[in-house]
Order: C-alpha cells, then sequence, then structure tokens
C-alpha cells in the first residue's frame, strides 16, 4: 500500500463527506415529494425538520470542500438519494 500523507487523507474523507451530505439532502427532497403526492402532513413536517439539518451539514461541508474536490459523481448521489 502507498502511504498517504494526513491532508491527502482529510481531502479524501472530506470529499466522502461532502457525497454523503449531498445524498442524504435528497432523501429528504425525496420523502417530501411523496409526502406532498400522499397528502401525508406529519411526514411533511417530519422530512422538513430533517431536509434543513442535512442541508446544514451540507452547507458545512461544501464550506471546507472546494468545488473542485468534491466527488465527480455528485450527479448520481442526488438521483440516487431523492429515488
Amino acid at each position: 500500500m502507498i502511504p498517504r500523507s494526513f491532508a491527502q487523507y482529510v481531502q479524501q474523507e472530506l470529499r466522502s463527506d461532502h457525497a454523503g451530505e449531498v445524498g442524504a439532502v435528497e432523501i429528504y427532497r425525496g420523502i417530501k415529494a411523496v409526502a406532498l403526492w400522499r397528502g401525508d402532513h406529519e411526514l411533511m413536517q417530519f422530512a422538513d425538520e430533517h431536509g434543513a439539518v442535512e442541508q446544514e451539514h451540507l452547507t458545512m461541508m461544501e464550506a471546507l470542500v472546494p468545488a473542485e474536490q468534491r466527488s465527480r459523481l455528485q450527479t448520481p448521489w442526488q438521483i440516487a438519494g431523492w429515488l
């Protein structure tokens, strides 16, 4: 195995965390779409509350990870999360 520097390790971990937050935000957007379709106000409130927390996490990650260092698979993560 090729040794990595600590900075490379942190960068890789942050990239992965950013991708996870992208997916999490989309999961709650997908839940909101289902809740709206079903007219389920309780589920909509749940998705709003949890989605807002995940959006805060994503905003933090975007402040830490420059755009050019984020996952190139961001669009698939968004689609998969929403579905």
